[in-house]
């Protein structure tokens, strides 16, 4: 008995952190620590884009808690008493140390333009390097579908270490992919 109601016990601590992403997607908000599920996290980056207007419709999330990651994919509301409408999340866990997540810093060919919507885990052994060498996975924050989806091929995928630390007075361009 006592097996029994730990078990329950730890499930039920496991399932209290768990995000149903289902709650939040079209949910409007002006500050994401107003809202239940996400005020214990903490803002790591964010960036906005649009792909079709100079001006911002669209922006990504980065937030933490402990070692839980997501990535809110959010509309920007113009007309509206709040300023974001989520469209969709996107959970990530089990990093490794040297690994962290880039949002705006990808493109699939960084020599033509940024459009800030892929999302990334890379690894960064440390901040000398301009360009990241390894790319674990990657998704897209697609306006058309408003969906995050997951890149399935990420080898024309080329990130800018956004952690640079910008010593290096020679950039080696040969290190992006072809």
């Amino acid at each position: 008995m006592k097996k029994i109601f730990f078990v329950l016990t730890i499930l039920g601590i496991i399932s209290c952190n768990k995000i149903n992403k289902d709650d939040l997607i079209g949910l409007e908000f002006n500050d994401f620590k107003a809202v239940n599920p996400l005020e214990t996290f903490t803002k790591i980056s964010d960036t906005s884009f649009s792909c079709t207007t100079s001006e911002p419709k669209f922006k990504l999330f980065h937030l933490k808690d402990g070692k839980q990651h997501l990535v809110v994919f959010a509309d920007i509301l113009k007309d509206s008493e709040n300023n974001f409408k989520v469209l969709d999340i996107l959970e990530i866990s089990n990093l490794t140390t040297h690994q962290k997540i880039s949002i705006g810093y990808c493109e699939f060919d960084l020599k033509h333009e940024n459009n800030g919507n892929l999302i990334a885990v890379v690894n960064i052994q440390d901040n000398e390097d301009i360009f990241v060498q390894t790319i674990r996975k990657a998704w897209v924050a697609n306006p058309e579908s408003r969906t995050i989806n997951s890149i399935k091929d990420i080898s024309q995928i080329n990130c800018i270490n956004e952690w640079y630390n910008g010593k290096n007075s020679k950039i080696n361009y040969n290190l992006l992919k072809h």
